[in-house]
Formats: C-alpha cells, sequence, structure tokens
C-alpha cells in the first residue's frame, strides 16, 4: 500500500469514528482540503510572527508556551474542521480503542506500530512538559525548539497531524528569534533521516539511557537547515 493510500485508508477510519460533515468515502477529497489549509497556515508562520490578529482566539495574558498550546489545538480545529468532530481537541479515554494510538511504523517486522502515544489520562500534563521548552528567554531557542517538537510528537495528542501542527508551533518560535526552517529540506531522502533521528530520541524518551547523545545527532541535523530570517532572498 502506497503512503498516500494508507493515508486515505486512515483517515477514513476516524471519520467513521468521528463523524462529522464529510463522508468517509470522501476521505480522498478531506485528505486534500486537509492539505490545502496546512498549506495555507505554513505560508504564514514564517514572517507574522505573533500578533493579536493572528492570536485572536488566545488568550494573550498567559505565558508564551501557553499561548502556542492553545494554538496548537486551533491548527488541529482547523485542518479537521467540518471533517472530523473532535477537531481541535486531544485524544480521550473515552474514544473509540480507548483513545490508545500507535505510530512510527511497525516493529521488528510483527504487526503492532513502534511506538505508543501517551495515555489519554496524562496528554494535557505531558504537553505542559513538551510547551514549557518554548520560552521567551531561551539559551538556545533552535534546541529548545527541537527538544519540544520531538516530545510533542512522541506524545501524539491527536490521532492526526501531529508532525504538522509541531512544525508550525516549531516555525512560530523561531520567528520570533529570526530564524526560518527551512522545511522543504526534510522531505526526499531527508526525510528518512530525520525521521530516524527523531526515533531513535523516541526510543530512548523513557529511560533517558543515551537520550542526550541521541538528541545531539537529531539537533545537529535540524540546525543544518534553520537560517536567520535576514538570511531569505526571496522575499525581499
Amino acid at each position: 500500500m502506497s503512503p498516500r493510500s494508507a493515508e486515505v485508508t486512515y483517515l477514513k477510519k476516524l471519520i467513521e469514528d468521528f463523524p462529522s460533515e464529510t463522508d468517509s468515502e470522501d476521505a480522498a477529497k478531506a485528505l486534500q482540503k486537509i492539505a490545502v489549509r496546512y498549506q495555507s497556515i505554513e505560508g504564514e508562520q514564517y514572517f507574522q510572527g505573533i500578533s493579536a490578529s493572528d492570536f485572536k482566539d488566545l488568550d494573550l495574558s498567559k505565558s508564551l508556551p501557553h499561548i502556542l498550546k492553545q494554538r496548537a489545538f486551533l491548527i488541529h480545529r482547523f485542518l479537521f474542521k467540518d471533517i472530523l468532530s473532535n477537531a481541535g481537541e486531544m485524544r480521550k479515554s473515552s474514544d473509540p480503542g480507548g483513545g490508545t494510538i500507535g505510530f512510527g511504523g511497525t516493529k521488528h517486522q510483527r504487526q503492532r506500530m513502534r511506538f505508543k502515544g501517551t495515555n489519554p489520562s496524562k496528554i494535557d500534563e505531558e504537553l505542559d512538559k513538551a510547551f514549557s521548552h518554548l520560552g521567551i528567554e531561551p539559551k538556545d531557542p533552535i534546541e529548545n525548539a527541537m527538544r519540544f517538537y520531538q516530545h510533542f510528537v512522541y506524545i501524539h495528542p491527536f490521532y492526526d497531524a501531529n508532525g504538522r501542527i509541531g512544525r508550525v508551533i516549531v516555525s512560530t518560535y523561531l520567528n520570533l528569534f529570526g530564524y526560518y526552517v527551512q522545511w522543504g529540506e526534510f522531505d526526499g531522502p531527508n526525510n528518512s533521516k530525520f525521521i530516524n533521528k527523531l526515533n531513535a530520541c523516541h526510543d530512548r524518551m523513557e529511560s533517558g539511557h543515551t537520550f542526550e547523545e541521541y538528541f545531539g545527532y537529531l539537533l545537529s541535523f535540524f540546525k543544518k537547515y534553520v537560517i536567520s530570517v535576514d538570511e531569505l532572498s526571496d522575499f525581499e
């Protein structure tokens, strides 16, 4: 099964579990709609930063980590509006299957996913920990952004689009410090390299054994594709 076919099949199952205005038979069209919506968000992030208009539905009196956490849920709601009834909501224990989720591909040829998302009862607590990396005065904002991203994906708070939502949050955060992430460079051969390094960190998340060593590999790879906004020429 091709990656796209797998995506359509998975989205079809989600639509059946969380029915809204979209019929499950239209999963392919819904997937395209999600892609278009994501592109519209992605294109805005790099230059607008955080503004009152951009965050009109957020409580701007809160700390930056709290604001960005709210934004993650708003992004999910935007991506899946009229497609899933749980748009803008994290996984719950009352969901079909108890709100469990697997990701990261199958492990050792077995019919089980390599990783299991955080138990629904602990998602909110773990999200607070992940977003706490996104402080306003970090020593190294790029490192903090990647620590957030790795933890966020490991939690897998939503049934779908966790990686994409994490990318938008990372882009928004780094834009505050004058950085631009060349996410396009993570496609093709680089995608598997990035995912392998990310998964190596996931493997060590619980035990902590050699986690920092492997996070260092992930961070070094990521930093190669982060540049200063001043280096951009396409928008001069």
